[in-house]
């Protein structure tokens, strides 16, 4: 069985960690999945952000992306293309939010692939991965932050509702 476990990283580990286990069984395939919407607007931050980091990441040749312009005057030639950053933002957001979890199967003998993806859509890229990867079930929390406090969110509301696999929701 595939569980594909999709978390924005607020999912309850332990009750998490104890349903995927059972699900996923001895032979069972699991996949950790994240979307992180990176706001194109983010990457100026981005580049003042990761530019004292050393070794500094591969540099993308695409003289559009690298080379000041007169909109950027402030960038030197041979910075990381957009590309490398927002792939750089995703792996760190992706770490983030799903180490944890992958720390705590792999701790029970479960070693997870794990997915983040730059996507603007939650519930649209986590029913593609569900299509892409062929998960048997969907495992995903449900916070409910909105106006309606302590129901679905909404994303979650569109899960449950358009997955063409079973539901799993997880809650504390």
């Amino acid at each position: 069985m595939h569980v594909l476990v999709a978390s924005d990283g607020n999912l309850p580990i332990d009750t998490t960690v104890q349903f995927v286990t059972r699900l996923a069984g001895s032979d069972g395939e699991v996949t950790l999945y994240t979307v992180v919407e990176v706001p194109r607007t983010l990457l100026e931050d981005l580049r003042r952000a990761y530019e004292d980091i050393e070794p500094a990441p591969p540099v993308d040749t695409d003289a559009e992306y690298v080379s000041a312009t007169s909109a950027t005057p402030h960038l030197a030639v041979g910075w990381p293309g957009d590309d490398t950053m927002i792939t750089r933002y995703v792996d760190d957001v992706t770490e983030r939010r799903l180490g944890p979890l992958r720390d705590a199967l792999a701790a029970r003998g479960i070693e997870p692939s794990v997915v983040g993806e730059d996507a603007e859509d939650a519930a649209r890229a986590i029913l593609g991965a569900v299509d892409r990867l062929g998960a048997d079930v969907l495992c995903i929390g449900a916070r409910g932050l909105g106006r309606f406090e302590g129901l679905l969110g909404s994303t979650s509301t569109k899960l449950a509702r358009r997955a063409p696999c079973p539901v799993l929701i997880v809650r504390d």
